[in-house]
């Protein structure tokens, strides 16, 4: 895959490179190239629709095929998303016990609430599963497939929209961010729509058509926290290029604005809540006050750090939920297609804004700098932080292939063709092989949940030292999986957590290393009538003190990899 990998890009990087030779030399396109190509296009403009409705069903089945098994487990944010819409369904509150809140908690540092609701709704409509949890990204894939090939019709013409429809089908990055249900990954399929709904309005006029742009861009804000500052960057910049160009009116400058300050507004109270300007609200609607507010993580000095790790965009394959060696987010062979595609927008943005004139290449330029530009401001590489600047590298894509087109003609095919080729090869790998190869995934349970409910009808009244999910130097956010595992009722989980990290517990359950230190001695207390699970990847001394004296127990250990068991009696019947 590897040596495929070289060849592609390779291709790719020459095809592009050939394209802008012949434009130097002002040879125009290779003409007998065009003929045949525009004899073949003829034919596929008529197999147009059947085509989009083939992409469609593909990212559809994609999406909806073994949803509930690759990746295995489930992530830590997600088993949050699903416990509190579980709370918000049965009980009319989340797990913190606040009604119907703007924004989520979670573990401490927030959680957007679009996710949430949207699995509550699929919950009480489909009942409480993981299906339910992970559909809402699922069926989001499918709209936002859709509306790419709405977005690049308006801004490049039904066959780049066609092709644009189909990568996002085939790249890596616009599947996997959908194969499980997590806020901030839904950014990305948010922002497509709006700026769809955008150039639309840009298009076409109408003030009906920019208030609707604005209520698409209110409602990405409830995607991801992050978007509170892209998105009025973006919009900024935006309403900057078109007074430039004079191509916005102040009546459709206030159309696009006065809904999304609608939307907004929530979210500026959240705000003004956890800077200490207004007390925390709990009402039918709550705004709560997080114990961990992350407003502090943005800062200009985290730019030249975060700078340095973003070339992570085209590889983040540190994190194998979000991408995978060796077909990395967007494939390698997209990279000199990013290139080719950025240097031929902004040029166009250039001339645009010396001749004040409308291109649609100010909206990508636009796009990509408020995306990678906030992204940079928050301390470390993180793809979720920056999920929104592969809108406009989808773009950048789809205007270095197209200018492919328009020069070589018929040698462009070869472009799609490797698309295809690599898409079979990661989708295969995917769907047979991902799993074995990265089990179990890093902030996934792997299986906790189930652990738990059955350790839980065995042993109902028995202390139970559940260690699967290793924050940092503490097992505290093992408690999410437990209380998922359990159907707790968030009553009953609030009357009695303690959050404290040599602490952590509530009803019968712990969430620590049951160790403590008498005379400078360190002593682990094992306990013959306790459970005990334990995360067996975890390394350090203490984990391994500790397996240690339970092995020396007489507990009956068990191994459901990647737990060690240890019950009084063991799992069997």
């Amino acid at each position: 895959m590897t040596t495929f990998n070289l060849i592609s890009t390779t291709l790719c990087a020459l095809l592009i490179a050939f394209a802008f030779a012949i434009k130097a030399k002002e040879r125009g396109i290779l003409s007998g190239s065009l003929k045949t190509g525009e004899r073949l296009t003829g034919t596929a403009d008529k197999l147009h629709c059947p085509a989009l409705l083939l992409i469609l069903a593909l990212a559809a089945f994609t999406s909806l095929y073994k949803l509930t098994e690759i990746p295995a487990g489930v992530n830590i944010d997600e088993a949050g998303v699903a416990y509190d819409a579980y709370c918000l369904v049965n009980y009319g509150v989340d797990r913190w016990l606040y009604r119907y809140p703007v924004y989520f908690i979670n573990h401490g540092r927030g959680m957007s609430a679009v996710y949430t609701y949207m699995t509550a709704l699929n919950i009480k409509l489909f009942g409480f599963s993981m299906f339910s949890v992970r559909l809402f990204n699922a069926a989001l894939r499918v709209a936002q497939t859709l509306a790419v090939y709405s977005l690049f019709k308006i801004v490049k013409g039904k066959r780049s929209a066609l092709f644009a429809s189909l990568l996002s089908t085939l790249l890596p990055i616009f599947f996997m961010v959908h194969r499980y249900g997590v806020d901030g990954y839904p950014l990305l399929a948010f922002f497509i729509i709006a700026l769809s709904l955008l150039c639309q309005a840009l298009k076409a006029g109408g003030l009906r058509r920019f208030a609707l742009a604005g209520l698409a861009f209110g409602a990405a804000l409830y995607s991801y926290a992050l978007s509170y500052l892209m998105i009025p960057v973006f919009l900024l910049l935006t309403l900057l290029c078109l007074i430039r160009c004079r191509k916005v009116s102040l009546k459709q400058a206030l159309a696009l604005t006065l809904p999304l300050l609608l939307l907004a507004a929530p979210l500026i109270a959240e705000l003004m809540v956890n800077q200490g300007l207004l007390p925390e609200i709990r009402s039918f609607i709550s705004f709560p006050k997080l114990p961990a507010y992350a407003g502090d993580e943005l800062s200009p000095a985290n730019i030249p750090s975060t700078f340095l790790q973003s070339w992570q965009l085209f590889f983040n394959n540190s994190i194998p939920h979000s991408a995978i060696a060796p077909y990395y987010t967007l494939y390698l062979m997209s990279i000199p297609l990013v290139a080719a595609g950025f240097f031929l927008e902004a040029k166009d943005a250039v001339k645009a804004l010396k001749g004040r004139r409308l291109d649609f290449s100010l909206i990508a330029l636009s796009a990509f700098l408020a995306s990678y530009g906030t992204g940079l401001l928050v301390g470390g590489f993180n793809i979720t932080r920056l999920i929104s600047v592969f809108a406009p590298l989808l773009w950048f894509i789809v205007c270095g292939a197209r200018f492919v087109w328009r020069r070589l003609g018929l040698l462009f095919m070869f472009i799609p063709a490797l698309y295809c080729a690599l898409a079979l090869s990661f989708y295969s790998y995917y769907f047979t092989s991902y799993n074995e190869d990265n089990y179990p995934i890093i902030y996934f349970d792997a299986g906790a949940t189930e652990l738990y409910r059955e350790l839980r009808e065995k042993y109902p009244d028995s202390f139970m030292y559940f260690l699967t999910y290793r924050a940092g130097a503490t097992y505290t956010d093992s408690y999410i999986y437990a209380l998922l595992g359990g159907l707790t009722s968030p009553y009953d989980f609030n009357a009695s957590y303690i959050a404290e990290p040599e602490n952590s517990s509530y009803g019968y359950n712990r969430f620590y290393i049951p160790v403590r230190e008498i005379g400078g001695e360190i002593i682990y207390e094992v306990y013959e009538n306790c459970v005990y699970v334990v995360y067996l990847p975890t390394t350090g001394e203490t984990i391994d003190s500790l397996l240690e004296k339970l092995d020396e127990s007489s507990l009956v250990r068990e191994e459901r990899y990647p737990y060690a068991v240890y019950s009084p009696q063991g799992l069997g019947q």
